[in-house]
C-alpha cells in the first residue's frame, strides 16, 4: 500500500510541475531524454525546493512594478491594482494546463475569504489574446471571477517563467516578497505562505 501511495505521488508531482510555458508542440531530441530515475529525482528535488521555501530568483525583480496589462473586460490596467490591497498572489496560467485549472476553485475561495485582509488574486493567462475566449469559458465554468489579465510577453520574460503554474506574492508598490512559486500548491500551502505577510 505504502508502494502504490508513494507511486501516486511522484506520477503526481509529475503532473504537477510538467506544464510548460511554451504553446507550441516541442520535440525533445533524444541527447536530451532522462531515464525514469533521473526524472523523479529531478520532481523530487523541485518539490523540496518549494517546500523549503527557498524559491527562485526573478529575472527582473521589478517586473511588476510598472507593467501594463489588459483585462479580459478590454480595460487597460497598469501596476496601480496592487495599490489597495495589502498583499496580491499573482497566479500564471494556461488554458491547457491541468494542474493550472486545479488551482482556481481554490484561489477563488482565497480571495474571497481573506479580501478583508487585503488580500486579492490577479491571474496572468498566458498565450495572449487568442486565448482570452477560451480562459473566460474556463473561469465561468469554475465560477471564478476574480480579476484576469492578459500580459504583454516582455513581461513574462522579465519573468522567466519556464513552467505553469507559477504565483508570485507582491506588496501594493508591485514589488515581489516571495520569489516564485513553480508548481500547483493546496489551499493550506497558499495560506501558509500568505499569511507570513498578513500578519
Amino acid at each position: 500500500m505504502k508502494k502504490m501511495i508513494s507511486l501516486l505521488l511522484v506520477f503526481s508531482a509529475l503532473f504537477i510541475i510538467g506544464c510548460s510555458n511554451d504553446t507550441s508542440d516541442t520535440v525533445i531530441p533524444e541527447e536530451e531524454t532522462t531515464t525514469v530515475n533521473e526524472k523523479e529525482e529531478e520532481v523530487d528535488e523541485a518539490i523540496e525546493s518549494t517546500e523549503e521555501d527557498e524559491g527562485i530568483e526573478l529575472v527582473d525583480p521589478s517586473a511588476f512594478v510598472s507593467f501594463e496589462g489588459v483585462d479580459f473586460s478590454g480595460n487597460d490596467v497598469s501596476n496601480d491594482i496592487f495599490m489597495e490591497n495589502e498583499l496580491t498572489l499573482i497566479n500564471v496560467w494556461g488554458t491547457n494546463c491541468g494542474p493550472c485549472l486545479d488551482e482556481i476553485p481554490y484561489l477563488q475561495e482565497l480571495n474571497d475569504e481573506l479580501a478583508d485582509e487585503g488580500f486579492q488574486v490577479i491571474g496572468f493567462l498566458t498565450g495572449g489574446e487568442s486565448y482570452k475566449e477560451e480562459g473566460v469559458e474556463i473561469l465561468d465554468m469554475l465560477d471564478a471571477d476574480y480579476m484576469n489579465l492578459i500580459i504583454p510577453e516582455e513581461v513574462f520574460s522579465k519573468l522567466g517563467i519556464q513552467y505553469i503554474p507559477t504565483s508570485f506574492l507582491v506588496d501594493k508598490e508591485g514589488k515581489v516578497v516571495k520569489k516564485r512559486i513553480v508548481g500547483a500548491l493546496t489551499k493550506e500551502a497558499y495560506l501558509e505562505k500568505i499569511n507570513k505577510y498578513l500578519e
